[in-house]
């Protein structure tokens, strides 16, 4: 028997709820072990370079420089991997999302989206705390997440606008971004997987999406979200 679309829809939740479990552990696993071991190893890194320079007396001068630009080469190494896998866990799970909500979340990846693409990117937030369900927040920043990636694949894109405006019983999420798009026009836009995924996510939650021009060859997407009962219930329904 043909699954029903409501069926279709439950998989793809458990799909997404598994996925997020996942990138949950593993983003603790990579902060309690892989993170603190290298920590560990940089500090014992710095207590050899310190030892050395006791020790400097009594060590052949050659001998003495090749020791600590080996040193110096490992202690840097463990430096970018530091950086490397504190990049790693906030993508997996970014920690600021738990601790500070989806406004501090939005605009800590607007602010990375800049410093990786060099695209110019303000993220507009309207109040600056909004109390959603965190289910439904997770759910919100995945859909910012993913319009982030489709813009930074997007040609002479130069300017990125999000904003995030809590009003009444919604959440609307606009984000313009300029630039020639892949596809022509809104109706093409639809066909995309990215607008399919975020469509999915938005429709779980008794959300919409709607794709525009805007003057100059830019899009707009915007997400609208409810806030209220029905985000109450989906979130207590096990979202």
């Amino acid at each position: 028997m043909t699954p029903t679309i409501e069926e279709m829809r439950a998989l793809l939740v458990r799909q997404w709820q598994q996925r997020e479990d996942d990138r949950r552990w593993l983003s603790q696993e990579i902060h309690s072990t892989l993170a603190q071991d290298l920590t560990v190893l940089s500090m014992e890194l710095s207590l050899l370079e310190r030892r050395m320079s006791v020790l400097a007396g009594k060590l052949d001068n050659s001998d003495l420089e090749t020791m600590r630009t080996k040193l110096g080469e490992l202690s840097a190494l463990v430096r970018k991997t530091v950086e490397w896998t504190r990049w790693v866990k906030n993508r997996l799970r970014p920690k600021v999302l738990d601790e500070f909500g989806l406004p501090a979340a939005v605009k800590w990846r607007g602010e990375e989206f800049e410093r990786e693409t060099g695209i110019i990117c303000m993220v507009l937030v309207e109040p600056e705390t909004i109390e959603i369900p965190p289910a439904l927040g997770t759910d919100c920043f995945r859909i910012v997440e993913e319009l982030f990636g489709h813009a930074s694949q997007v040609g002479n894109v130069k300017h990125v606008e999000v904003r995030l405006v809590a009003r009444g019983n919604n959440l609307m999420i606009e984000f313009k971004y300029d630039g020639s798009d892949v596809c022509g026009d809104a109706s093409g836009l639809r066909n995309s997987l990215w607008v399919a995924e975020i469509s999915e996510r938005a429709a779980f939650w008794g959300g919409a999406v709607a794709l525009g021009r805007t003057q100059g060859h830019g899009t707009t997407v915007t997400v609208t979200m409810p806030i209220g009962k029905v985000a109450a219930a989906r979130a207590s329904s096990g979202a």
